[in-house]
């Protein structure tokens, strides 16, 4: 059989005139030669010669044909056209042969009419079809079964449920075929009182014995979440082929039965079912879900990533073995297998192994880069892709994107020299790829965007696209409010709330926290009423971060009754609140409530956390007690077992260090210095010129201007105490070095 292309190229042969040449390759093909265009073979009638073409897949000369004759033709002349429509897809043949019965018949009828609806509804002219079906005298089970077939195909569920409605009241009995696409539909909206009146009448008619109702069903209720009812179908099913056994499969793994789907694998083992491709991809995908399950039960000492590691590889070598690794959707799926058991090697293999990629299995390695928090190789593989000619597609931008944000959150600054420019640079393009590709306005890509701006500080360039959204929704306005707020720009945020309730857009709790931040920044007493009682209105006050952050804003206005009246109206006071409450005291009188606080805690029989002590330390400090922090720092480690980290160390290093117990200070300095930031070692050079300890300071000095460069105050802090030593050539030269590490430092900018 020749193919449509050929068919085409021997057909404007002939209409060019190379009438011999054509005759010889149909001798060749052992094919009878098709007249040309509006001429007819002697020996050949018009309904002969367009059966002919038809059936030699030449829709293009026969519809040239068809329009020279000037008469209906024969139902079988035109069936056979219309089965060539279905055959190719072509809805633009099946509407102009249908234009033509149309001019040349008073009426279309019977069965040519019910086929014409079935072959325009096949070919996607649903519309076309519909009011075809519409104009008919009778319908029949097989136009009704088409229309709805054809709005599941488009994935039009409602419409296909709606259509079957009209079926039942023109009192047209369905068919299998009816029943399947109508389980589609019901499945994909989880519609699942419908499924079962649906299951019910199936049953009535008998149709259940048929093993692909039964597939379709039994998917059906694993779509909607009626997984014991899925099972009851397949245990029902005498001989359950592979598709039954996949769509069980799928089922477990759909409605996060993981361990299920795994011990179902296990059975067709046992059973000796012959598995296909298919089977492994399903049997990968529970795995990753395994690896990334918080309700696994355990299996010996094996955790849910280990298990489903361990299971993974199985699979990978099984595969191997059956010599399908090589297939692009296995791999795809092994890729991501394996980046959510956290085994970034193992995926890195796959890719490299595998045969062939597509934008499919590139942007699963570049999720794997970027979730795993390698953004720098995320973003070469990204520009790999391009490389070697493939499109990204909107989740290869939103991973990319992805990658960025990452690149911010795991480092600060590279040879002293800020990594937001160079973010920023990288965001700039991919906006750019991201609004040629058109998915500038997808929610998810657009606030990753918002977001990557914001932690970039690059606020304006942020706003400029917020403002250029057609049609902004709950998600764009959060990823501005965050952006803001990532930035300090509390008064920023504040003036976008206003704007977000005039447009009247339903606000979620992340963007009433997000204001409530900006409120505790500006000291805004009446917007964090406002707010709060927003969050009682909606529910949310009793979620677990409402109290804790409501506080915060309560505290940061200065409003004592109002975060007393939050914290004492808690169902379940916890260290989370006290801690928020520690927080929100400030100057000296809140330094005093800090500590009363701090017995209250302990009197109420609520253990104190790392948080707590690192509140209560840093109150010491700010007062200046050296006895009760000493004691407090004590009982940390020997009451409560909680081993001291950096913040702890610092404010007990700034209590000794005004005290001028520099012993201590350098023992403790010994455990943590490595990790110290600038404000322990500039408390330290300031506890020196107190106490005239150079030497300590020199050190101190040292790592301060390493930690941040740019800073002037260690030199000025380190020459005051030279000065005051007497010690003037000395900080003539600390002046002269000041200078030159800011030449060098300029110089370096230069040239990055």
């Amino acid at each position: 059989m020749l193919s449509l292309r050929w068919r085409e190229c021997l057909s404007k042969l002939q209409q060019v005139g190379h009438g011999g040449h054509l005759r010889l390759l149909h001798r060749k093909f052992s094919i009878s030669p098709p007249a040309r265009a509006g001429e007819r073979w002697v020996s050949q009638s018009p309904d002969e010669h367009l059966q002919s073409l038809s059936k030699s897949g030449l829709l293009d000369s026969a519809l040239d044909v068809l329009h020279s004759v000037r008469e209906s033709v024969s139902d079988t002349t035109y069936l056979c056209l219309l089965k060539a429509c279905i055959k190719y897809k072509l809805s633009s043949h099946a509407k102009a042969i249908h234009a033509h019965i149309s001019r040349h018949r008073d009426c279309i009828r019977g069965f040519l009419g019910g086929y014409l609806v079935i072959t325009l509804a096949r070919c996607g002219a649903i519309e076309d079809a519909m009011l075809l079906s519409d104009s008919l005298p009778c319908r029949t089970v097989f136009t009704w079964t088409a229309i709805i077939s054809a709005f599941v195909q488009c994935e039009a569920w409602r419409q296909a449920l709606s259509i079957y409605r009209r079926m039942e009241e023109d009192q047209i009995e369905p068919d299998a075929h009816t029943f399947v696409s109508l389980f589609k539909a019901c499945g994909e909206l989880s519609e699942l009182a419908e499924g079962r009146k649906l299951h019910a009448d199936a049953q009535k008619k008998g149709l259940t014995s048929l093993s692909f109702v039964n597939n379709t069903i039994l998917s059906m209720y694993g779509k909607s979440e009626a997984i014991a009812e899925a099972e009851n179908v397949f245990r029902a099913i005498p001989e359950p082929d592979l598709v039954s056994w996949n769509a069980m499969l799928s089922a477990f793994v759909d409605q996060g039965y993981e361990e299920r789907a795994l011990f179902l694998y296990r059975q067709m083992h046992a059973e000796s079912v012959a598995l296909n491709l298919l089977t492994h991809v399903i049997i990968l995908q529970a795995c990753g879900a395994l690896a990334q399950s918080d309700n696994l039960h355990t299996h010996g000492c094996l955790n849910g990533k280990e298990l489903a590691l361990k299971f993974g590889q199985g699979l990978h070598a099984d595969a191997i073995k059956g010599g399908y690794s090589a297939d692009v959707l296995f791999g795809t799926t092994l890729i991501s297998m394996y980046k959510k058991c956290g085994a970034l090697s193992w995926s890195e293999y796959v890719f490299t192994t595998m045969v062939k990629h597509n934008q499919v299995s590139w942007t699963a390695m570049i999720c794997a880069y970027a979730e795993l928090g390698n953004g720098e190789r995320a973003l070469s593989l990204y520009r790999q892709m391009q490389v070697e000619g493939l499109s990204p597609n909107q989740l290869t931008y939103l991973f990319a994107l992805q990658a960025c944000v990452s690149l911010l959150e795991r480092s600060n600054s590279r040879n002293g020299l800020p990594m937001n420019a160079k973010v920023f640079e990288l965001a700039r393009s991919l906006q750019a790829d991201v609004s040629q590709d058109g998915f500038l306005e997808e929610p998810s890509i657009c606030s990753t965007l918002l977001t990557l701006y914001g932690k970039c500080g690059a606020l304006e360039v942020a706003e400029n696209i917020f403002n250029d959204i057609r049609q902004s929704n709950a998600v764009f306005w959060t990823a501005m409010l965050s952006a803001c707020v990532e930035q300090g720009e509390s008064i920023k945020t504040l003036q976008l709330y206003e704007l977000l309730k005039e447009k009247h857009i339903a606000l979620d709790v992340v963007v009433l926290f997000s204001v409530l931040q900006a409120c505790k920044e500006a000291g805004t007493l009446v917007v964090s009423e406002q707010v709060h009682f927003e969050i009682v209105s909606a529910g949310h006050d009793r979620l677990p971060l409402a109290e804790a952050t409501l506080i915060h804003a309560y505290g940061g206005c200065a409003s004592t009754e109002n975060y007393h009246t939050v914290f004492n109206g808690a169902c379940n006071p916890s260290i989370v609140l006290w801690n928020a409450c520690c927080a929100g005291y400030g100057g000296e009188k809140g330094d005093l409530s800090n500590l009363e606080l701090f017995e209250e805690l302990r009197l109420a029989g609520l253990t104190p956390d790392e948080v707590t002590f690192g509140t209560i330390l840093s109150t010491c400090s700010n007062i200046g007690d050296l006895d009760v922090g000493f004691n407090i720092f004590v009982s940390m480690m020997q009451e409560f077992g909680i081993y001291p980290d950096v913040r702890h160390y610092g404010s007990m290093i700034d209590l000794l260090a005004r005290a001028g117990n520099f012993i201590l200070v350098e023992d403790m300095l010994e455990k943590i210095w490595k990790l110290a930031d600038y404000t322990v070692w500039f408390s330290i050079l300031s506890a020196c010129r107190i106490h005239g300890n150079l030497k300590l300071a020199k050190w101190a000095f040292e790592h301060a201007i390493r930690i941040m460069p740019q800073l002037a105050s260690p030199y000025i802090m380190l020459s005051n105490i030279y000065a005051e030593l007497g010690l003037h050539d000395w900080a003539v030269e600390l002046g002269k070095r000041r200078q030159t590490d800011e030449d060098t430092r300029e110089f370096s900018l230069e040239l990055e």
